[in-house]
C-alpha cells in the first residue's frame, strides 16, 4: 500500500487519515521529525497533500465517474 511509503513522515492519527481518504492536513510542528528549531519556525504552519490522481489525464477511470466522489475539494475549501 501507497500509504506505507510515507507512515515514517506522519503521526499515527495523520496516517489514519491518509489511509482512509488518500489526503491529509497536519500542522509542520506535529511532524514526528521535526526538530525543536523546526517546530518553532514552522508553529502554524500547515501541510496540505492532495490526491491529484483524480485530476490525471490518463486515469481512464475518470470518464466514467465525472466528480469529486472523495470530497477532496470540499475537503480543501474547509480546511483553508
Amino acid at each position: 500500500m501507497i500509504s506505507n511509503v510515507w507512515k515514517e513522515w506522519m503521526t499515527d492519527d495523520v496516517y489514519e487519515q491518509f489511509r482512509r481518504k488518500s489526503f491529509y492536513d497536519n500542522l509542520a510542528a506535529n511532524h514526528p521529525k521535526a526538530t525543536p528549531e523546526l517546530k518553532k519556525k514552522m508553529e502554524g504552519t500547515r501541510i496540505l497533500a492532495l490526491n491529484l490522481q483524480s485530476c490525471y489525464f490518463y486515469n481512464f477511470y475518470l470518464f466514467t465517474e465525472l466528480g469529486d466522489e472523495l470530497h477532496q475539494l470540499d475537503w480543501l475549501e474547509s480546511t483553508l
